[in-house]
């Protein structure tokens, strides 16, 4: 992925990792700093019980984009865009979208 930013910067480009990268904060804050050296756009994190919104904003206070992924369930979703998630990877996308227009959070 490094090779391929340099070649095409203008195509955005985020770091997949599993929640053990993220899980204590000093495993946080190495992975943004891998992901800032390796000119990458922002991280795409596991969704897990320890994804706050703490994590959320330490990520784009370091000047990255941050969704996650796979979050099926409708609460949990809330939370994470009230939290500031950028975005959302699920299972169930056109579900999940009729929910949040019907509660009237998009």
């Amino acid at each position: 992925m490094k090779s391929l930013k340099k070649i095409l910067p203008e195509f955005e480009s985020y770091w997949i990792i599993e929640g053990k990268h993220y899980k204590k904060k000093i495993d946080l804050d190495k992975t943004i700093m891998k992901c800032k050296s390796a000119g990458f756009d922002g991280l795409d994190i596991e969704e897990k019980r320890y994804l706050t919104k703490e994590v959320i904003q330490t990520v784009k206070d370091a000047g990255l984009t941050i969704y996650t992924w796979t979050v099926d369930n409708p609460g949990r979703a809330e939370q994470l865009y009230k939290d500031g998630i950028d975005g959302i990877t699920t299972n169930r996308a056109y579900w999940l979208k009729n929910i949040f227009k019907q509660e009237k959070i998009l």
